[in-house]
């Protein structure tokens, strides 16, 4: 056990008190995945919305597939140009993590989503993921897997926030993977399910806030 079992026990009365969410993490074609993995990581969800919406409304018509990604990034260098194009903002790191995602994805033959969907169900972080792409770690890798059907979580500062803020426990990423989907398993839901009512209900009433409103529920 990672926590004690008083903090376990608290943690499961939290996560059963939590409302529904909001949505649900939208179906994606090929190139929206891999858009979403690059730009999500530390920016405010808003943003990311935008900028996936300014994807759909100017490019998501040409640009469907790897085949066309990979065209498009080849011919055009200029990673400034390349964020403005995508995602309407000059988020040019962004496209550099783009490139060695796609480029990863195609030195393993993952070139379409049913591959993609298959490379997502068999795939494990350190031997499949860890170090083959600069500055993606295992938040982008489990965000990006539980997008495509795994049941997990990711580990992210909202479900740190959550999880630390109830048990007072520091837990390093892969601990917060295994309590979080211990937890679910517990009160009988998938993982990607619980971390999606975790991740809506501190996103709606803020941190802080959120983790006051779970500890008066304990407190009940």
């Amino acid at each position: 056990m990672l926590l004690t079992r008083q903090q376990f026990s608290q943690l499961i009365d939290a996560c059963r008190a939590l409302p529904e969410p909001e949505g649900d993490y939208p179906e994606n074609n090929y190139v929206m995945e891999l858009l979403e993995t690059v730009l999500n990581l530390r920016m405010r969800r808003t943003i990311v919305t935008n900028c996936l919406e300014h994807f759909r409304t100017n490019c998501s018509k040409q640009m469907r597939t790897f085949s066309h990604l990979r065209y498009f990034l080849s011919r055009n260098r200029d990673d400034a140009f390349v964020a403005q194009h995508l995602w309407g903002r000059r988020y040019s790191k962004r496209v550099s993590r783009l490139r060695g995602l796609l480029s990863y994805f195609e030195s393993i033959g993952v070139t379409s989503k049913n591959a993609l969907r298959k490379w997502g169900t068999d795939s494990e972080f350190h031997r499949d993921f860890e170090g083959r792409v600069p500055s993606l770690a295992i938040a982008a890798c489990q965000y990006l897997v539980m997008r495509l059907g795994r049941a997990t979580v990711k580990p992210d500062v909202h479900v740190r926030r959550f999880v630390e803020g109830i048990t007072h426990a520091r837990l390093a990423d892969e601990e917060l993977v295994a309590v979080v989907e211990k937890v679910a398993k517990a009160i009988g839901l998938r993982a990607n399910d619980l971390d999606l009512k975790i991740w809506d209900y501190q996103r709606r009433l803020g941190g802080e806030a959120a983790i006051q409103g779970c500890r008066r529920v304990l407190e009940a």
